[in-house]
């Protein structure tokens, strides 16, 4: 099981060793992360900052439905990372990278609508900070050469907006291979 995920386990194991159902800890998951977007805290330590996005663990990592932005709170520091978005309900998604704490308008993101990906599309991200573009994507394992970011400044964090839509973030067991062999699992 890849870091990510542990850290992942660790967060809602914290909750559940009180008792409480799954639905429970994952509320209370979103409350605590709620109260933590009102102070507005930066940083990138291991965790997790949602938005109105509510979370749960799966199978492949970190599973996320609603509508709001969700900021995976590890900042990236590799040279070329990657991961995939899974999506298991059709909406807008907008993926990418995001600075922790920030909002989804200093968020670097790209957007897929609902008439782009289907149920089972699987979005790739790479970062590459020595690379222009920094930030490229694949969908269903095939480059996307029109969605791209340049230029993309301080630490940053996987981070997903949704709107109605439901994915899974995959930190390891990818689907497809990362574009270019540099390209390897987010490392924490």
């Amino acid at each position: 099981m890849g870091n990510c995920i542990q850290k992942i386990k660790s967060f809602f194991d914290k909750f559940s060793q009180k008792n409480k159902s799954s639905k429970d800890v994952e509320m209370q998951a979103v409350k605590k992360s709620k109260a933590s977007d009102q102070q507005k805290s930066s940083g990138g330590g291991s965790g997790f900052r949602f938005g109105k996005v509510d979370a749960g663990l799966a199978a492949s990592g970190l599973k996320l439905s609603g509508t709001g932005l969700a900021i995976v709170a590890v900042v990236l520091e590799q040279d070329c990372a990657y991961w995939e978005v899974r999506i298991n309900k059709s909406g807008i998604v907008s993926a990418g990278v995001s600075p922790n704490g920030a909002s989804v308008r200093e968020a670097n993101l790209c957007t897929w609508q609902q008439n782009e990906i289907n149920v089972g599309d699987v979005i790739g991200i790479c970062l590459a900070h020595s690379d222009i573009p920094m930030l490229t994507f694949t969908h269903n394992g095939s480059p996307i050469h029109d969605k791209s970011i340049s230029r993309i400044r301080g630490d940053q964090c996987p981070a997903v907006h949704l709107n109605g839509a439901e994915v899974e973030f995959s930190f390891d067991n990818f689907k497809y291979r990362p574009p270019r062999p540099q390209f390897s699992a987010v490392i924490t």
